[in-house]
Order: structure tokens, then sequence, then C-alpha cells
């Protein structure tokens, strides 16, 4: 495990929190320039956009309508998988530990295994967003003032020292969280890097839950991403309208056909678009001319059997110890160990 200490060179701590029980670490994350990053899909330079750039705040809200539809069956398998996680941590962990979550997200998760972990004494949040990071942070460290806080605002894809002592506190192990299966957005050797940077940030003997979509019938796969009431297709097309508020674009929504199919080879689901008809605008200044039948893909949801779960927690240096899953195997948490 790392120490406060040995990040000083290259992040900044912040006194913006005036909570006794929270730090804030600023790393200072770059990010590609967003015009950028569009372009570069837009020509193909790129598989697919920066997911975050799906998630503006009407993106935001957009998801949230999905998370309710009948089709999108994911938040509730992961939300009735925590307290079993809960009491596995609680079998597992016999020291004063603290929880690494990478990315966020919801804050119910966390509050959920705080509350019935007490072997759980610090949370550490890492987020690239840092207004999200901070609101967040300082809403779990009211609610938690027995519990240390540190949050850290960086892109877990690089190197970040993980705290051992918050505010004094000497912690014994790590344990890594990753939920809302977000680990599926990623291609593998994408999710084996984010891996294998978390393996040595956390330290020797860390436990690392990461929670993923199972491979499951097609149907109910197709479904939860090309939903009944369109909220999925608009969440998507939203970027269109994103291009032309931001970037000067003049793309038609009525253009392109939002789809999502299940490719079998990769055990992904795939969220493409495809032009009705040519398309002729300019992204921040760049012309851009996409004849009819054109396909983008947007984003990628890969699903997990425990076989893929294994190979990828090899690939980056773990071993799966072990995989707590729904009743009907749709949804799991896999626990893996270095």
């Amino acid at each position: 495990m790392g120490t406060l200490a040995a990040c000083q060179n290259t992040a900044d701590y912040d006194d913006q929190s005036s909570l006794n029980n929270l730090e804030i670490v600023d790393y200072a994350p770059v990010l590609e320039d967003d015009a950028t990053s569009i372009l570069a899909w837009l020509t193909g330079a790129s598989a697919t956009p920066p997911a975050r750039l799906l998630y503006d705040a009407q993106g935001a809200r957009l998801f949230e309508q999905i998370c309710e539809t009948p089709e999108y069956y994911l938040t509730e398998q992961e939300e009735s998988l925590l307290p079993r996680l809960g009491d596995y941590l609680n079998q597992t962990l016999t020291d004063a530990c603290q929880i690494v979550e990478y990315g966020s997200g919801n804050r119910r998760k966390i509050e959920l295994l705080l509350q019935t972990c007490p072997a759980l004494k610090a949370h550490v949040p890492i987020d690239i967003s840092k207004a999200h990071l901070i609101e967040n942070a300082e809403t779990l460290a009211q609610a938690f003032p027995g519990h240390y806080f540190t949050a850290v605002c960086a892109d877990f894809f690089t190197a970040i020292d993980i705290p051992s002592a918050p505010f004094g506190q000497q912690l014994d192990q790590n344990i890594g969280f990753f939920p809302g299966s977000t680990i599926g957005n990623m291609p593998e050797e994408t999710a084996a890097e984010l891996l294998t940077n978390a393996r040595k940030a956390l330290g020797d003997g860390n436990l690392f839950c990461v929670a993923v979509d199972r491979v499951k019938d097609v149907q109910i796969l197709e479904a939860a991403y090309h939903d009944a009431a369109g909220a999925s297709a608009a969440f998507s097309l939203n970027l269109i309208d994103r291009m032309n508020r931001e970037f000067g674009a003049t793309f038609d929504t009525s253009a392109f056909r939002y789809d999502a199919t299940f490719n079998a080879q990769t055990e992904a689901i795939e969220m493409w678009w495809t032009t009705q008809q040519a398309v002729e605008t300019q992204v921040a200044g760049v012309p851009i001319a996409l004849p009819k039948g054109h396909r983008l893909l947007v984003e990628i949801s890969r699903k997990f059997t425990p076989e893929s779960l294994h190979s990828l927690a090899s690939l980056s240096g773990y071993h799966v110890r072990d995989i707590l899953s729904t009743p009907n195997e749709w949804y799991s948490l896999a626990i893996l160990e270095c």
C-alpha cells in the first residue's frame, strides 16, 4: 500500500472541505479535448467516443430513466447482491480495512457496505470528475462521522498512491470496488490494464470486487438496451444534440437509427447508429460527411461467463477467489485476489 507522503509530489492536497474526516487529493487529471475525441470517433480513428461524453446533464437524466424501465434489470440485480457482499466481507475481513471505489457513482452502494461491514473504516473514492466526486464524498463523510474519507480526483488508468494511514489511522488491507458493471464498457485489454493498475495501487494481498453482467438469453440482453419506451435510444442519440449544441454541428437526429445487438463472438452488446441518409455538417469547424448506411459504434457492454472472468483476472495478475451471483445468474460480483 502507498502512503500519503509518497504521492505529495504528484498530487495536491485540497482544503476545500471543512469536514474533519474528509481529505481531497487532486491529481489534476488532463482529459483529451472533447471535440478532439468526437472527431477521432467520427473519422474512424477511435472505435467509440469516450463514455464520459454520453453523460452530460441531459444524458445523466436519460440514464436514470433507463434504470427505471422494466427491461433494464442490471441495477436491481446488482443492488440485490450488495447485502451478500456485505456478509461475505464480514466473514473475510478481520482487520481495519478501507474500500477503494473506482468511480464515484451511486452512493447507496457504499453506504450499505459501510453500514454492514464493521472492518471497513475508510473509503477512497476515485473519480475524474472533481465536482461530482466532492459532492458524493462530502455527503458520505457527513453521514459517517466515524469513518475516514480520502476523495481522489484522478484518472484511475494512471499511477495512484492509495493512502495507508488516512488521518493517522493505520489500516491493514485495501478492498477494491468497481460497481455498475462499468468494466463491461471496456475492451478486454483496457479492462486488464485497469485491473493491473489497481492491483499495483492496492498492494499485496488485496481483494477487488468487480460487478459484471452475465451472458444470458439474447432477447433479454438486447431488450435491456432497446427498451420499448425508447429511453436507451434517447440516451444514445442525446450525443447528437450535444454535438450540435457544443461543437456547432447541424446533425438531424432523425437521420440516425439506433440499434443494440449482441455480438456472440465478443460476448458484448454493441450500440450502433446507422445513417438513414447522407449526412454532411461541420463539427468544431471540421467538415464531416457520412454516406447513407454508414455505421458508428457508440458504446459496448461486454457480458461475462465464469471462464471469461478467470481469463480477465489472469491477464491482470489476479485470480478469482469467489463469484457471488443472483439466483438466476444474470449478474455477478466477482471477488478477485492477488
